[in-house]
């Protein structure tokens, strides 16, 4: 069950929505009303994450580009797949994101799935954690669009160059390479 199922609303509802639909759930839960339940305890513990998630615009954004991950759990599962195979070789692995393009921008069909798999790609870092493992934020490295070609989409030359310089020098500092 997901956050909105627990609170019975639509994903696009309102924070006024998602206020009253927690304030209504909690009421069947709440520890000051039921004592000491676990199980009501437990339930109103999740129905504050819940609403804490949902009400929160960054966190929430995140949490929907999760769900959309979770339906494409086998492209994930792969991704980590590889990186844990990278891993056990116990050489440095690098995880670099996806760069900024034109993808970025919210009226583009692409904008949403480029941002789940950034979402996704933090996570199989954060959970593969490791002292030879650096993640490297694509969006740090192509900051501007400048160093892309016409298309918006791919690296111009000069934009290959670029990044590749940015790149190493992330490295450098994350490897404390002088």
């Amino acid at each position: 069950m997901n956050y909105y199922d627990l609170l019975g609303i639509d994903p696009q509802s309102s924070f006024e929505t998602l206020k009253k639909a927690y304030y209504k759930k909690a009421k069947t839960c709440h520890p000051d009303l039921f004592g000491n339940s676990p199980e009501k305890t437990q339930e109103f513990q999740l129905l504050v994450e819940a609403f804490n998630v949902l009400s929160n615009a960054e966190k929430r954004r995140c949490y929907d580009e999760s769900l959309q991950v979770k339906n494409s759990v086998v492209e994930q599962g792969r991704a980590t797949y590889v990186v844990e195979r990278a891993l056990s070789r116990g050489k440095p692995v690098v995880l670099i994101s996806n760069f900024a393009c034109s993808f970025d921008l919210p009226h583009d069909p692409w904008h949403e799935r480029q941002n789940a798999y950034i979402c996704a790609s933090e996570r199989i870092a954060k959970a593969l954690a490791c002292d030879h493992l650096y993640y490297i934020r694509g969006r740090d490295i192509v900051t501007e669009l400048s160093l892309l070609a016409a298309d918006m989409i791919h690296p111009s030359t000069y934009g290959h160059t670029e990044m590749g310089r940015r790149i190493a020098q992330k490295m450098r500092e994350d490897l404390h390479i002088i």
